[in-house]
């Protein structure tokens, strides 16, 4: 379960990078855009844009390379 949270053009990057990744690692995981400011809270997200996967918050504040962006949706694969 993924999750981008930003309003603007930081979430089509992010976006765009979490595509990139996980299209590299032949994933099956899918993510929604979540661009509604007052849900952010939900998510305990501050300082967007944030990535969350499965309940965590990865990523929060800045738009990651895709190199970092594979290196954490590895891990995550990892502990499952």
């Amino acid at each position: 379960d993924i999750k981008i949270l930003e309003e603007f053009t930081e979430a089509i990057q992010l976006a765009v990078v979490v595509d990139s990744a996980l299209k590299k690692l032949n994933s099956n995981y899918s993510f929604e855009i979540i661009g509604n400011p007052n849900l952010f809270e939900d998510y305990n997200v501050d300082n967007p844009p944030a990535l969350i996967i499965d309940g965590e918050v990865l990523v929060e504040g800045y738009v990651p390379t895709l190199d970092e962006m594979v290196d954490i949706i590895n891990e995550i694969k990892e502990e499952k």
